[in-house]
């Protein structure tokens, strides 16, 4: 029983250690959507207001 404890704790160290290696897929495209930085900061305050009285 020992045996196969160290044969899945080994297998899923290497598992582990060929996923992180892997390389990391680039995202170039751009985001569709407006982000926060491009509304007006009164907007942001109203919805964090509105957040707040809930």
């Amino acid at each position: 029983m020992r045996s196969y404890t160290k044969i899945i704790f080994l297998f899923i160290a290497v598992a582990t250690f060929f996923t992180s290696c892997k390389k990391d897929i680039v995202d170039t495209g751009g985001t569709e959507f407006r982000t926060v930085d491009s509304y007006d900061y009164k907007v942001v305050h109203e919805w964090n207001e509105l957040w707040m009285e809930i």
